[in-house]
């Protein structure tokens, strides 16, 4: 497992997050992306008999036992497609831009940029 303290760490690591997978945050840490703790696993790292069902999603056990509010936030994949879509626009973004970026792809199921 790996954990990520704010979202600028993940951001730096998203190159380097393994394809498959989710990023997971505590469920009040949605209102504070900047400063949310973020947490993924690699590739094999977990199996589908490592996962539990909760009210509202499927997540790790490991993660559940830590704190029972956590969710999956979006596919790895989907996180490092919402930046590569905003890098080929050949803008420099701020951090707050970046953040709105994933916001949006969270809610509307979409890309911003």
């Amino acid at each position: 497992m790996k954990k990520f303290e704010k979202f600028e760490e993940v951001y730096n690591y998203r190159k380097s997050l393994s394809n498959t997978g989710w990023l997971y945050i505590k469920y009040d840490d949605f209102q504070d992306l900047e400063n949310a703790e973020y947490y993924t696993f690699e590739k094999g790292e977990i199996t589908p008999d490592d996962m539990i069902e909760t009210d509202d999603d499927v997540v790790p056990r490991v993660l559940y036992e830590i704190d029972k509010t956590i969710t999956g936030l979006v596919e790895n994949h989907i996180f490092q497609a919402i930046y590569e879509n905003m890098e080929e626009t050949g803008k420099d973004f701020t951090l707050e831009e970046k953040i709105e970026a994933l916001y949006h792809y969270v809610e509307e199921d979409t890309f911003m940029y």
